[in-house]
């Protein structure tokens, strides 16, 4: 029996059949000398940061007097630290291969209840984690990790068949050039953990409904007169012809019984709206490709209770029908029905067929301009006068491709769009909302995917809104599902074919709130914008700070709200610095701590930046006890670290308190002690004695890890 799962997906080359300087003006001031802690000294290159993980905020003693020299005697103290993270133990044991010394330490030590991501390093099998970075050649560039799937896609090397199974695969993290740092952390994301505007709104929703049908893909759903019509598809061992309504203001489907000869079971077909009737053609019954034309009517002349009194018969129509086909598509504009493309099981088509309804005669008409490439399982969309053909499938490749037919002048064209556009896909939908078209789901060869598309009609260009993937409510990547624009802003999602299994859930996309989310993503953006000219431009400013000899005007109001440190400095009037309008700050550059500054204005800071600057970016973030800025730094000298520079981040890491990239280097020089030690940064630990006691303890007993590993300087207990 030739059905559905029989010439879909079977492989890539059957096509388918199924289911985003400062103003140099002077200011005459008295000048203040603020002490600050010592710039690095060495360049340690980039890398890619490693995956964030959420750490609680534990408890520290005391910073030390020698810390506190070259901490201000104003603001509070840096952010609290753990020294003794068990989390950081299993880390280091299952990095470093030495998960069969656990027994030497006490069995607490590893308990998952004391772990903060026991599930990420305790239990998870080996396979599901990222492995630690490879190290590179001083001057190489870390190669690019694969791109994860989109949620509920199948990765293509798992695939099988269309009925066989597939899991989403992790990818490891992403790639950092290791020559240039690029760096950029969103105030949305500073260690406030403010809201993401898009996270305030739930996009999707899934609806609980009654009388639900059974799961299938290649159905259709049309909207009627307020009610959603669903009929036929294949469930994964047939075709169907089952009607079922959905009543929208009630939630409760009702699989009705139409009287008249019903259209025989079909899937992968295509239906019309004209005024209330449901037009069906073609698709496959399970055996064969079919051509049929039928009609439902769903308003019967005597009025009858709801769904009673509908019809099923056969169109009777004229002149040369097209070929039996499915995956095509049938669209309404005026009194004409324009038919595309599709799939017989040989071959794809790119010929336009019209019925005209006035006397349901077919026609073929002779077209202008550059034809598509034949296709099946694209979309067709109406806007105007206009045809818009997107993507598919033509047998041997998925397409990325735009077409736009005039109906007047029965001519094809191929416009510009700007933008990215999604990739090649087949099985998915489209609606039309204002002049946007929004693309959902589909197949790509590879997977699944749940992901939106924009076509910005109007601005020519494709835009790809993002949304909480961990939302419980956006439906899982799939394929020849429907979607119904009901209302003017609500669209409906059902079913459709995920890569293991048929689906019969419904979900609901809110344009409304989309567009509301986007149009506060743009308030932020401008805000952030504005915040950054301000700083450049110097206007208004009321503070001056002069850093190797440049002036950098800012504003105390902005600089108070974003930072505790400079509350304390100017806030009350004890300290001297609130009564002075010029800030001398020595040792510091001024790339630096222009850097810092431009992300307590904008939560960004200057895309490209040196190593050297990098670092000394830490340095200041810990000085300003700006915790955010700081973690960004750590996450990305971490996956720079090598065996020529792991000595030099230890260092600083130790002396800026990075406990995050202390522990990564302290676990990278265990690893390879044998080539650090030979290094001439080993050779200069000798000036910081404890910090070398630290490593070569360790690396001495070489079936441990340090139970405490915490700052030299004895603000944390010793090993």
């Amino acid at each position: 029996m030739l059905g559905l799962v029989n010439y879909e997906d079977s492989d890539d080359d059957a096509p388918e059949a199924q289911a985003a300087t400062n103003g140099s003006h002077e200011k005459a001031a008295a000048t203040v000398v603020v002490p600050q802690a010592s710039p690095p000294s060495s360049s340690p290159p980039s890398g890619s940061p490693p995956e964030e993980r959420e750490r609680k905020p534990p408890s520290r003693a005391s910073p030390p007097a020698s810390d506190l020299v070259r901490r201000p005697t104003m603001g509070p103290p840096p952010a609290s630290r753990d020294w003794s993270n068990p989390y950081i133990l299993e880390r280091l044991v299952q990095e470093m291969g030495l998960k069969q010394y656990r027994s030497n330490f006490p069995k607490e030590i590893f308990d998952p209840e004391h772990l903060e991501h026991p599930s990420d390093f305790y239990d998870a099998p080996e396979c599901e984690r990222p492995p630690p970075p490879k190290r590179t050649k001083k001057g190489e560039k870390h190669k690019e990790a694969p791109k994860s799937p989109a949620p509920g896609t199948v990765d293509a090397s798992q695939e099988t068949d269309y009925l066989g199974s597939g899991r989403d695969w992790a990818a490891s993290s992403p790639g950092w050039t290791v020559d240039v740092l690029v760096m950029e952390y969103s105030w949305k994301r500073k260690a406030s953990q403010a809201t993401r505007p898009s996270q305030m709104y739930t996009f999707w929703s899934e609806l609980d409904t009654k009388n639900c049908p059974g799961p299938r893909a290649a159905h259709s759903c049309d909207i009627i007169d307020g009610r959603l019509y669903l009929f036929g598809g294949w469930n994964g061992k047939r075709a169907l012809n089952d009607l079922h309504v959905l009543d929208v203001a009630s939630g409760t489907w009702s699989e009705v019984l139409p009287s008249g000869s019903a259209p025989s079971a079909r899937n992968n077909h295509t239906t019309a709206v004209v005024d209330s009737r449901l037009v069906v053609h073609g698709g496959h019954d399970g055996n064969k490709w079919v051509a049929d034309m039928h009609i439902l009517e769903t308003s019967p002349p005597a009025p009858t209770p709801p769904h009673e009194g509908l019809v099923w018969h056969k169109a009777p129509t004229s002149g040369t029908p097209p070929s039996a086909r499915a995956c095509h598509t049938l669209t309404r504009l005026a009194h004409k029905l324009y038919m595309f493309g599709g799939y017989d099981g040989a071959k794809c088509f790119n010929d336009m067929d019209i019925i005209d309804l006035e006397t349901m005669t077919w026609m073929q008409p002779n077209l202008s301009g550059t034809l598509p490439q034949a296709r099946n399982a694209h979309t067709m969309t109406v806007i105007s006068t206009k045809l818009y053909l997107f993507g598919g499938h033509s047998g041997n490749k998925h397409l990325t491709d735009l077409h736009i037919f005039d109906t007047q002048k029965l001519h094809w064209s191929q416009p510009e769009i700007l933008g990215t556009p999604p990739p090649g896909l087949r099985g998915h939908t489209a609606n039309l909302i204002g002049h946007k078209i929004f693309l959902f789901g589909g197949y790509d060869g590879k997977g699944r995917t749940n992901e939106l598309y924009i076509l910005d009609t109007a601005e020519a260009k494709w835009v790809r809104p993002t949304w909480p993937t961990e939302s419980p409510h956006t439906p899982p990547g799939r394929q020849r599902h429907s979607a119904s624009l009901i209302g003017s802003k609500r669209i409906y999602i059902f079913g459709g074919f995920d890569g293991n299994k048929w689906l019969n859930d419904l979900h609901v996309l809110d344009v409304g709130r989309l567009e509301e989310s986007a149009l506060n993503d743009v308030a932020v953006h401008t805000l952030i914008e504005n915040m950054g000219r301000l700083l450049k431009s110097g206007e208004f400013s009321d503070i001056t700070f002069v850093v190797e000899g440049k002036r950098i005007y800012a504003h105390k109001a902005i600089l108070v709200a974003q930072c505790e440190h400079f509350r304390a400095m100017f806030a009350g009037g004890r300290f001297v610095e609130s009564r002075e309008a010029e800030i001398e700050i020595p040792q510091w550059s001024h790339v630096a701590f222009s850097a810092m500054l431009e992300w307590l204005y904008t939560g960004h800071a200057p895309r490209e930046l040196s190593a050297e600057h990098l670092t000394e970016v830490l340095g200041l973030a810990d000085h300003y006890t700006l915790d955010g800025l700081k973690h960004v730094c750590e996450n990305v000298l971490m996956h720079s670290v090598e065996i020529d520079n792991v000595c030099a981040l230890l260092r600083h890491s130790d002396q800026y308190i990075a406990q995050e990239l202390k522990r990564y280097c302290l676990a990278f020089i265990l690893k390879n002690f044998d080539q650090v030690a030979y290094t001439t940064a080993f050779d200069e630990l000798s000036s910081m004695p404890s910090l070398l006691l630290e490593v070569t303890r360790a690396a001495a007993t070489k079936d441990t890890v340090p139970r405490n590993v915490g700052c030299s300087s004895g603000s944390s207990p010793g090993m």
